[in-house]
């Protein structure tokens, strides 16, 4: 199983650091739709992806990113991918 963003695979030891188990990244920030939508509005994603993007994004900017596809296509997350699949 890999992550949905880096595309590392889960509890791997390749690379510098190891890539932990699996997170929820919920799709839509769960304080935008306070509990309105269903739990499946998340991918699986590393803790290190997850703690990342927490960083560079706001909930409200999380909330335009709303799919992979859109979150993938952003120009910090294809230079953080870039560097992360080095490491």
């Amino acid at each position: 199983m890999k992550c949905k963003l880096c595309d590392r695979r889960f509890y791997s030891n390749e690379g510098r650091f190891p890539v932990s188990g699996p997170t929820k990244h919920h799709l839509t920030p769960k304080q935008k739709y306070h509990g309105r939508l269903k739990d499946a509005e998340y991918i699986l994603i590393c803790e290190t992806c997850h703690k990342q993007i927490n960083k560079m994004f706001t909930n409200s900017e999380l909330k335009k990113l709303n799919t992979i596809e859109k979150l993938k296509k952003h120009p910090k997350v294809q230079k953080y991918i870039k560097w992360i699949r080095k490491e």
